[in-house]
């Protein structure tokens, strides 16, 4: 009997990475956006702050290391986190790697820190040659490093105080060789207290945090389907304590977690500089540059995000628009651009569709909308379009 190795899983797999590629050049294609009434095109890359631009970028340097870096037989040791690279590499051909890695995309280049005196800046570590040839790690902190922490004064939950010591206390366990963990507590501890944390609550901390490494509690195994491990949380704002009494009460008394969040923020009392169009939403018409026909709408959004998507629908051929119904019945009619205005300006939902729907009644002559919005009881009707103006 002959077996074969069923290599499907490989087709399958390229098929895949082609969708995505053509879906990472859809994405990268069209790429606009407007500053001070100026409209600008991305030449190249993804969007910045996009949700989708760090799945690009991983999708990318995956490709990267499943290309170029086995076939680069001088890297010996290869690891990644996001962006950053930790390789050892043959010092005679570091040149040579870099290059092969630029030369993978033309606007991607790597740039590369070799290490000195035996020591190399890693993230927030400081990589170190040991005399036995291992490598040795301790925290490392910028000479830009403040050392300001939350004050234990400031009006902010216990638990959130308590988290920036532990936060501190558990990096520098995790990170630093036994020979160097003192030293770092000790650091630790001094700008704490710089903070105005107590010395005894520092101490009480730590003394936690080592009994926690050393002795990690069992956690039981729970069943999947278990829906009681699943807690309802509820998020009230932070006042003092009462907030504290209220969350003491609520967790005493039922099987919701309470999580706090701080009020009166920087980001509330300090101006944002972002350039930022003034919304205009309510009622609104869009009128046909040929004819006096006009179409009436409703939206919570600008008007300009509307008008998109009318001229949109247009070009889709949407049966439901009712633009479209009119241009397909006056083929020589159009909706330009800049067509839209609004008649009255509404930010309340409800008043928003009643005064739609008195709009379009008042309009019914040249009107081109296919719907009349919601229900107006015909004993109302009469009164109100009487005193209302024509859109």
């Amino acid at each position: 009997m002959i077996l074969e190795k069923d290599t499907s899983w490989k087709d399958k797999t390229k098929l895949e990475l082609q969708d995505i590629v053509m879906l990472m050049e859809t994405c990268m294609d069209g790429n606009f956006f407007e500053f001070e009434n100026q409209f600008y095109e991305q030449k190249e890359g993804a969007t910045m702050g996009s949700p989708i631009s760090p799945c690009f970028a991983e999708f990318l340097m995956q490709d990267l290391e499943e290309t170029l870096i086995p076939s680069m037989q001088f890297v010996q040791v290869y690891a990644r986190y996001v962006d950053d690279i930790f390789s050892i590499v043959k010092k005679s051909e570091i040149n040579n790697i870099l290059q092969q890695l630029n030369i993978y995309h033309d606007e991607i280049q790597f740039s590369c820190e070799i290490m000195n005196n035996n020591q190399l800046l890693f993230l927030d570590c400081m990589i170190d040659i040991k005399e036995d040839f291992s490598l040795g790690f301790t925290v490392y902190r910028k000479p830009t490093s403040t050392d300001k922490f939350l004050n234990i004064n400031s009006n902010h939950p216990t638990c959130h105080k308590l988290s920036v010591v532990d936060s501190l206390v558990n990096r520098a366990y995790r990170i630093c060789d036994e020979d160097k963990i003192a030293q770092e507590i000790s650091h630790i501890s001094k700008i704490l207290q710089l903070n105005n944390y107590p010395t005894n609550l520092i101490q009480h901390r730590i003394d936690r945090i080592k009994e926690h490494i050393n002795n990690p509690p069992v956690v039981p195994m729970i069943q999947i389907d278990d829906s009681s491990r699943f807690l309802r949380r509820v998020m009230i704002p932070f006042i003092g304590t009462i907030s504290t009494k209220i969350a003491h009460c609520i967790r005493r008394t039922t099987d919701i977690e309470i999580c706090y969040k701080p009020i009166n923020k920087l980001s509330t009392i300090l101006n944002n500089k972002k350039h930022t169009a003034k919304e205009k939403f309510g009622i609104y018409k869009f009128t046909c540059s040929d004819c006096p026909k006009i179409y009436i709408g409703e939206t919570g959004r600008n008007i300009q995000i509307r008008e998109k998507e009318h001229l949109n629908d247009i070009r889709c051929k949407k049966a439901t628009s009712g633009p479209y119904s009119h241009i397909r019945e006056n083929p020589s009619h159009s909706f330009g651009p800049n067509t839209i205005s609004l008649i009255e300006e509404e930010r309340r939902s409800f008043p928003r569709k009643f005064k739609e729907a008195l709009y379009i009644l008042k309009s019914k002559d040249y009107n081109c909308n296919q719907e009349e919005g919601i229900k107006i009881s015909p004993l109302w009707t009469a009164l109100l379009l009487k005193n209302m103006k024509s859109p």
